[in-house]
């Protein structure tokens, strides 16, 4: 088993940048890319998973409890924050790949100040 903590992440309307590419003679293209926040908290996640001896590119079938803790009283979707916190994850070396997560629960678990997110993932 491996536990985890790590910043609060993105959600996905901020993980995430569109941008429309003109090309002559066409209406454009839209191009989709991580934005400089979301590569921002991967680079983050990436060294806190060093720092925890967490980068064990797991192999198998996973679960996951996922503990957030909200930076404010605002209401949250949490469900938005799922994929930059997998995506970052895989990309530190947790596990091969976000496929492999068969199981996950997120708890809203309170009010810290900046936010934070535990985690204990396991194989199953």
């Amino acid at each position: 088993m491996i536990n985890l903590t790590l910043p609060y992440p993105p959600t996905v309307n901020h993980y995430w940048k569109s941008t429309v590419k003109r090309v002559a003679g066409n209406k454009g293209r839209v191009i989709t890319r991580v934005s400089d926040e979301g590569k921002a908290f991967a680079e983050q996640v990436f060294w806190l998973v060093r720092e925890q001896k967490a980068h064990k590119k797991l192999k198998a079938d996973l679960k996951l409890v996922i503990h957030i803790y909200v930076p404010d009283r605002r209401r949250r979707d949490i469900d938005n924050l799922s994929k930059s916190l997998f995506d970052a994850m895989q990309k530190a070396g947790v596990y091969e790949d976000d496929t492999q997560i068969k199981d996950y629960r997120m708890i809203h678990s309170g009010i810290v100040k900046g936010g934070k997110v535990t985690l204990s993932i396991e194989e199953i």
